[in-house]
């Protein structure tokens, strides 16, 4: 096999002359000392003429002027030395008669000095050269390392049956399938209570990936039909789909007359602006996600919240708001088609749009410091956890050397990144990433989700780690608006929405998760939405807290221990919660002042 060059090669051939060239240094200065030490003042040279560390090259400019003098050269001076460089100095000459010769101890006094000097140089030099000769020794170990072979295996365990199939549900919860059947507990309560207001927070519907793998000859279904009208032969079940398209098709003529019509309404992947799905788009699948949603809801709070679903037309009666990603406002609207009954274009006027992904309302006070500083906190526990994780870094080498033939993550995307991108695609009965070397296989993919799903309880279940600090309080204004309308509607309030939905993200769910203390720390899967209802009985009002269909009231942090014989949570506790208890955490009396602590 011919041998072939690499870098690291000659850092270690040079690291090694470094280091010979070290001692050999260290022995010259060694053998000089020992000259000096054992010279008699006759044998040294006068205290003018300095020496270079090399004591070869000192002994030769001692014999080149013995060898001139024996010549008939006149001396004329003494010899100016500098490291490597010799130079002879003319002495002028003078008429001058000189003095009478100085006394002899005198003159072994200054030799003596001169000797002294020279010493202390030299042992400064050792002691620098010393110093050199570790270091070079400490980066030689360093950069010593076993020679790879480039056919080396590195064996991922297989996955075991129970591992398996916790896997493939795991992929199946997040994945989410509209095909499947939806089966939701809202707006069932027994016993007499009235529905008086619903408060929904939804992350957006299935996506393409954000991540792409941009390796030479990847080999990876990229294509993702985002075309509505084709899509909706693949829903056969359902036809939901083909009334949206036919509702959005037979109002072209009110698209042509609405100048001010939002970009995710003019951009909808039907007729001629149908095409492949761009990075980080809504399928069709995300669509049909929402829209079922929107209906299932529609049909739980008819009647309970509402008279008649009519009423959900009304403007006062509902309100919609979205991130500002086209994503989240094409998924609300599909949650609007769904959920209101005749949905026209113009109702997109409706969505409120905002910057900040947790919806937080209160303007340049959303700034928080201490988030920040949490926010950077996350991220340095979870890559210890991941540095620390033998099984999870071997995986990580194991896909590098599949699709790269060597075995360095850092060439591939990371963990997160990946895990995207495979369940986007496994999601979409794709193929997972392959090259000329190999593939990603499905027991890479399964233990990276076990990995983020095991490291995400450790890291969310403590109440005193950045996770549970960090959601506090970028969720704090959130749960202050549902607070606020809700207390509005116990003291009489009679003019205000009924029903409120917030569409946002992953990154919004998951710290309204830790702050409420629902215990679920995996990843939330597409379209999964948290749901606060507020019902009321004797002039008493009760919260109720949902998760994707599940009624996990009794699992709220500050519900456990105080729910009613119905299953309820009295609202003066969420109420206590808000207004005290959570700032209280941080030993603050406000937002503002807790975002100024050093947490």
């Amino acid at each position: 096999m011919a041998y072939i060059f690499r870098k690291k090669h000659a850092l270690s051939g040079f690291a090694m002359l470094l280091f010979f060239c070290t001692l050999w240094m260290l022995h010259q200065q060694e053998e000089i000392s020992h000259e000096l030490s054992t010279s008699s003042d006759d044998d040294l040279l006068p205290a003018h003429v300095l020496y270079p560390v090399g004591e070869l090259q000192y002994k030769k400019e001692r014999q080149r002027i013995i060898l001139n003098e024996m010549e008939g050269l006149q001396y004329q001076g003494p010899v100016e030395t500098r490291r490597g460089n010799y130079q002879i100095v003319p002495t002028p000459v003078s008429n001058h008669v000189p003095d009478t010769p100085r006394d002899k101890k005198s003159e072994d006094k200054i030799l003596e000095e001169q000797v002294g000097i020279e010493k202390e140089r030299i042992d400064k030099e050792r002691t620098k050269l010393a110093g050199l000769s570790k270091k070079v020794k400490s980066m030689m170990e360093k950069k010593k390392k076993p020679a790879k072979r480039q056919n080396e295996t590195i064996d991922v365990p297989e996955l075991s049956l129970l591992e398996m199939e916790e896997f493939q549900t795991r992929i199946k919860e997040y994945c989410n399938s509209p095909s499947e059947p939806y089966y939701g507990a809202e707006g069932k309560v027994r016993g007499g209570y009235q529905l008086q207001y619903v408060h929904v927070v939804a992350r957006h519907g299935d996506r393409t990936p954000i991540t792409q793998l941009g390796l030479p000859n990847i080999k990876m279904d990229r294509r993702f039909n985002c075309d509505l009208e084709t899509a909706k032969n693949d829903f056969p079940s359902s036809q939901l789909l083909p009334r949206f398209v036919a509702s959005v098709v037979a109002q072209d003529e009110a698209q042509a007359a609405w100048p001010q019509m939002p970009m995710f309404l003019r951009t909808l992947p039907i007729g001629s602006n149908a095409r492949e799905c761009a990075i980080a788009q809504l399928t069709p699948t995300g669509w049909l996600q929402l829209m079922r949603l929107g209906q299932h809801m529609k049909i739980a709070y008819e009647g309970k919240l509402v008279p008649h679903q009519g009423y959900f037309r009304n403007p006062n009666t509902t309100l919609f708001k979205s991130t500002m990603n086209a994503r989240t406002q094409q998924s609300v609207f599909a949650f609007m088609f769904g959920f209101l009954p005749r949905l026209e274009l113009h109702f997109a006027d409706r969505i409120k749009i905002t910057e900040n992904t947790a919806f937080c309302s209160l303007g340049k006070n959303c700034s928080c410091q201490a988030i920040v500083q949490l926010e950077k906190a996350k991220q340095k526990q979870y890559g210890v956890a991941l540095k620390n994780d033998t099984e999870t870094q071997m995986v990580l080498k194991s896909v590098a050397k599949n699709l790269l033939n060597e075995p360095k993550p850092k060439k591939v995307p990371g963990l997160t990144a990946q895990q995207d991108l495979y369940s986007s695609l496994t999601c979409h009965e794709k193929s997972l990433p392959c090259t000329p070397y190999g593939c990603v296989l499905e027991k890479h993919f399964a233990k990276i989700v076990a990995f983020t799903d095991r490291v995400s309880r450790e890291m969310r279940s403590s109440e005193d780690g950045p996770h549970q600090k960090y959601a506090r309080l970028v969720m704090h204004p959130l749960l202050s608006q549902i607070a606020t309308q809700m207390k509005k509607v116990n003291h009489g309030a009679q003019n205000y929405p009924k029903f409120v939905y917030y569409s946002g993200h992953d990154i919004t769910l998951t710290p309204l998760l830790d702050i409420l203390g629902l215990g679920d720390y995996h990843w939330p899967c597409y379209a999964a939405n948290v749901v606060f209802e507020l019902w009321s009985k004797s002039e008493s009002f009760f919260l109720r807290v949902l998760y994707n269909g599940q009624d996990k009231t009794s699992a709220v942090r500050f519900c456990r221990d105080n729910l009613s014989l119905d299953g309820l949570c009295p609202l003066r506790y969420f109420l206590r919660f808000v207004n005290k208890e959570n700032m209280g955490y941080f030993h603050a009396e406000s937002l503002s002042e807790a975002c100024k602590l050093k947490v």
